[in-house]
């Protein structure tokens, strides 16, 4: 019987009852959070709604905002000329599935006697996908671990100094958000560029915090920058910029994935790597492939090329799930290649997922910031569906490059199973 990943992180989320699951969270809280999301916004629109906001959303500790990319050029700049001209107003652009012109935006202010909401940002970006071969082109960064292993000895000495787990991180300066006494953080929201491991290293610098967020939509052809990032009037093309909030979020995620195999644990693994599992077969690609042969047996049609497939990991000291995508594998030496940046552990208990139906269409959840992970497409974009402005109850944002969803205690990833939705909200 298949069994449905449909939570994950801290609080479970049943299919289809996800607003029963996670409304109590924003009654009676110490943060007062108003969250919302405009379709087809004018500036008269957007003012509107910000002056009928319970608390004055001017006096609010801290704004967040995203675009859509759907936005008519012409109108970003009067939109943003009001959401900038917040002290604490941080935001970035995302994109809509229905194309639908849109900004989606949320204040927070603490009670009285509460820490305050502070802003930051990271200038550091991480490093982009390697280049094939030797050359580089004129201007790009260099990497050392672009020429680890080359000369005799030299992967050896590297891995006397950290194990595989010292050739796995990334080198450099390690990046440092600014926000004063992390005893005064709960939840920091984190928008960031698409090459974000500068962003995750410095959010597990605070262990005891949640982590929101969600990597940006590129806008080269929208502002002229790779990507666009907004702290205050300021902007930057690379890095992040973000909240620090001073109550943790209650986090949940549905991945919306289905197991086809049995739990099995990891035995040996290297970085992303899964070599060899438990059980009578250690080769990981090919207990996936006959997994693969027993799931489909009888039907006329089997596995296909543009089907994807997820590994569903669970942590065995805090029980927490995570999925992330299978980027290839090697039948004849076993080892399965995943798209994740966190190392693989052994004794990590492991379940091979697919998805059997179709990606939901995302909506958003009263009270509550909901970030949902796209399907990658080349598709040229349909024309923009404008209309009469509308409110909606709930921030919503989708992302090509996935969300960050994590709760206090667990190490921040950036989550980008198609389909996938985080939700957070506040006691």
């Amino acid at each position: 019987m298949l069994r449905t990943a449909s939570s994950c992180l801290a609080r479970p989320l049943k299919r289809g009852s996800a607003g029963a699951a996670l409304q109590p969270l924003w009654r009676a809280r110490a943060l007062h959070v108003h969250a919302h999301t405009l379709s087809s916004p004018t500036p008269s629109s957007l003012k509107a709604h910000l002056s009928a906001l319970p608390l004055t959303w001017a006096s609010s500790e801290g704004l967040l905002f995203s675009f859509s990319t759907s936005l008519p050029a012409a109108s970003i700049t009067p939109l943003l000329d009001i959401l900038a001209a917040h002290p604490n107003a941080v935001g970035s652009f995302h994109l809509s599935p229905t194309q639908t012109p849109e900004v989606s935006v949320s204040t927070f202010t603490p009670e009285k006697g509460e820490a305050a909401v502070k802003s930051w940002h990271l200038s550091e970006t991480g490093r982009a996908p390697p280049s094939v071969g030797k050359w580089r082109r004129p201007g790009e960064q260099e990497y050392v671990e672009d020429d680890a292993g080359d000369s005799i000895g030299s992967l050896e000495d590297r891995l006397k100094d950290g194990g595989w787990d010292g050739l796995w991180k990334a080198q450099g300066e390690s990046a440092r958000i600014d926000v004063g006494d992390a005893k005064n953080v709960g939840t920091l929201v984190a928008l960031t560029d698409a090459t974000p491991a500068p962003t995750l290293e410095a959010l597990d610098a605070f262990p005891a915090a949640a982590k929101l967020g969600y990597v940006a939509a590129p806008t080269p052809f929208l502002t002229g920058y790779p990507f666009t990032l907004f702290h205050g009037r300021k902007v930057l093309q690379t890095g992040a910029v973000g909240l620090a909030l001073p109550k943790p979020a209650d986090v949940a995620v549905e991945y919306g994935v289905e197991s086809f195999a049995a739990p099995t644990r990891v035995k040996a693994a290297r970085g992303n790597l899964l070599l060899t599992i438990e059980g009578p077969n250690p080769n990981p690609t090919a207990t996936l492939i006959a997994a693969l042969h027993v799931r489909d047996k009888g039907k006329a049609a089997g596995l296909t090329k543009d089907e994807s497939f997820w590994l569903q990991i669970k942590d065995p000291k805090t029980s927490e799930l995570r999925v992330v995508h299978i980027l290839s594998g090697d039948p004849s030496r076993g080892a399965l290649s995943l798209d994740t940046e966190i190392p693989l552990v052994p004794g990590q208990e492991v379940q091979f997922m697919c998805r059997t139906g179709a990606l939901p269409l995302p909506e958003p959840l009263g009270g509550a910031l909901r970030f949902v992970a796209l399907a990658r497409t080349d598709d040229v974009a349909v024309a923009a569906k404008e209309g009469a402005p509308q409110t909606i109850d709930g921030f919503l944002v989708s992302s090509e490059g996935g969300f960050i969803c994590s709760p206090a205690g667990v190490p921040t990833a950036v989550i980008t199973v198609s389909g996938a939705a985080g939700t957070a909200g506040w006691r």
